[in-house]
């Protein structure tokens, strides 16, 4: 019965929704990513949002990640951490970080 107990537990497992942004949401965004890779060479330490799609099922969770950016791939849309995550500038939510609140006082 193990496998019965698993698939159960799967389809009781529940995900969320991806939330589609407006598009001041989006431009705040993008604006909040800018002034980071401005400042790249700085290591700026952000904490991102972002949704990350179950590998099993529709939807997936919310994720909040704080490190260093590593690098950023303008053509991927990736933000790379330097202890690893990959977060796609698509899947956002939000971005936080003390070198954003310093040009957006309104964000701390």
């Amino acid at each position: 019965m193990t496998g019965y107990d698993g698939i159960v537990e799967e389809i009781a497992r529940v995900t969320d929704k991806k939330i589609e942004l407006d598009d001041d949401s989006k431009d705040r965004i993008s604006y909040k990513l800018g002034i980071v890779l401005d400042h790249l060479d700085d290591e700026p330490e952000i904490t991102a949002t972002y949704f990350l799609p179950d590998k099993k099922k529709d939807g997936g969770s919310y994720v909040t990640v704080t490190g260093i950016i590593k690098a950023f791939n303008g053509y991927e849309r990736i933000i790379q951490l330097s202890d690893g995550p990959r977060i796609p500038v698509d899947d956002l939510l939000d971005i936080q970080g003390k070198i954003i609140s310093r040009y957006l006082p309104e964000e701390v």
